[in-house]
């Protein structure tokens, strides 16, 4: 699979999977191109952030509560 090497390509990647996502969905079949260009895409993303992008919460309350730990007394 083709890596996602700068934020050029992906600001390129990100607009097109706005242009699939109204082209997709319900009533789409999943093997449909413009499915599998989608889903394509968007592995590609997650994979370029999880690789490129660091999340900074740097207090409590800028994390989402999902992945807040719950404090025991």
């Amino acid at each position: 699979m083709a890596l996602i090497k700068t934020e050029k390509e992906l600001r390129a990647i990100l607009a097109r999977i706005d242009e699939l996502v109204p082209l997709t969905g319900e009533g789409v079949a999943e093997d449909d191109p413009k499915n599998l260009e989608l889903n394509l895409l968007c592995e590609l993303v997650a994979e370029y952030e999880d690789e490129n992008v660091i999340l900074d919460a740097s207090s409590e309350e800028e994390m989402p509560s999902q992945l807040s730990v719950p404090q025991f007394a």
